[in-house]
């Protein structure tokens, strides 16, 4: 799996450090994202979407995960 994020930032801190962890801003190819998923190495349930766009992408992939086909699951068109 090396080499398929593009890229990373740190986000803001949040005003009280003890509420809630901090976040890592992360770019990663759609079908890195799905195999992730797919391999159950990844849980959706730790991805923050900060637009509804996102959020939307984010659950079309997940079902794309969940996909019965298999390894070829990332041959498809985004």
């Amino acid at each position: 799996m090396a080499g398929q994020a593009g890229s990373c930032t740190e986000a803001e801190p949040t005003a009280e450090p003890g509420e809630s962890p901090r976040l890592l801003t992360v770019s990663i190819r759609e079908d890195a994202l799905v195999d992730l998923l797919a391999q159950r190495v990844l849980c959706a349930e730790a991805l923050h979407c900060p637009t509804p766009q996102a959020r939307r992408r984010l659950r079309q992939l997940l079902l794309r995960s969940l996909s019965p086909i298999g390894d070829s699951m990332s041959q498809g068109p985004n």
